[in-house]
């Protein structure tokens, strides 16, 4: 259970890693 709560998704990766370089490009 613990193992799939700790994959993720490539599409959720991606969006969290989008999502990350967005923050750091705006700060």
């Amino acid at each position: 259970v613990r193992k799939r709560e700790h994959y993720e998704k490539p599409s959720v990766k991606r969006k969290k890693k989008s999502e990350a370089a967005r923050k750091r490009k705006f700060r």
